[in-house]
């Protein structure tokens, strides 16, 4: 099955699963929808998954997502505006988080890595919002942590 952007913009659904087959093509705010509070994916999708650009943009009730073990990068703005969302636990399989990709998840507190490592994250949109980020100590993830004293990093080890 493959869908393009735009899905459900602005309609009422308020939760979704993402199947394992489901081929996610990017294209910015695919699931735009101020009603949406849970997104779910199959725990491991058939293919390497990507969190689009813009992809939960402005889902101002989103509080919860589950995403896949295999998901290997997370574009830019991707939870932008997201407002109620406290936490997001981010797999061991995601390398890269782009520009901006939290920025104004106003009540994000806690971000939860199974990596120690992870690119991107000093233009993520992390400071200033998120307290605790917990990951395995010794990566890049502690060491930007060190270097925003805002941040307090919570070894998961």
């Amino acid at each position: 099955i493959y869908i393009d952007g735009g899905i459900i913009n602005n309609s009422a659904l308020e939760s979704i699963c993402i199947p394992a087959n489901l081929n996610i093509q990017g294209d910015g705010g695919m699931f735009c929808s101020e009603n949406l509070i849970n997104v779910e994916y199959a725990e491991t999708m058939n293919e390497a998954t990507i969190v689009y650009a813009e992809m939960y943009r402005s889902c101002s009730k989103l509080q919860e997502v589950k995403l896949p073990n295999n998901i290997t990068k997370i574009e830019e703005y991707a939870f932008q505006g997201c407002t109620s969302i406290k936490e997001i636990h981010i797999p061991k399989s995601v390398k890269q988080i782009d520009t901006w990709a939290f920025t104004q998840c106003y009540s994000l507190r806690n971000i939860y890595f199974e990596s120690a490592d992870c690119d991107g994250l000093d233009e993520a949109g992390f400071a200033g919002q998120i307290r605790f980020i917990h990951a395995p100590s010794g990566g890049s993830i502690e060491k930007y942590c060190l270097e925003h004293p805002l941040l307090n990093f919570v070894p998961i080890d």
